[in-house]
């Protein structure tokens, strides 16, 4: 390019900055990065609240089937909504230790160390 004309140079020149600047790699905003992340976190946590409500399913008799679902999974505790109090007594008496050690087998992102009762209506 030392011995080129100056139009020549120029154009070579514009045309070499603006292809720099076109294939560089664009700045990623910290709206993308959050949104891929919370998008993958919260396939796991809905694929393992799904997940705890078929595992529950599994273990819950057929008369309480009815007075109590899956509401919510945080960190290794399971939140259940129950219709009454004695619902949440039979069920902690009954079906809790054989839905943990049902659970305790299931797929390692699936980690419930304990179940907790609230007692409200159901949706």
């Amino acid at each position: 390019m030392e011995f080129a004309p100056p139009d020549q140079r120029e154009v070579f020149w514009r045309h070499y900055n603006e292809g720099r600047r076109r294939s560089a790699l664009k700045a990623t905003t910290l709206d993308q990065i959050a949104a891929a992340w919370l998008g993958r976190e919260s396939g796991l946590i809905n694929d393992g609240l799904a997940q705890a409500g078929r595992l529950w399913r599994q273990v819950v008799p057929g008369e309480f089937a009815g007075r109590c679902q899956v509401e919510s999974l945080s960190g290794r505790v399971l939140c259940m909504l129950v219709d009454s109090k004695s619902t949440a007594f039979v069920l902690r008496r009954s079906v809790e230790r054989m839905f943990l050690d049902l659970a305790c087998g299931a797929p390692a992102h699936l980690q419930i160390e304990r179940v907790q009762y609230r007692v409200g209506k159901q949706a």
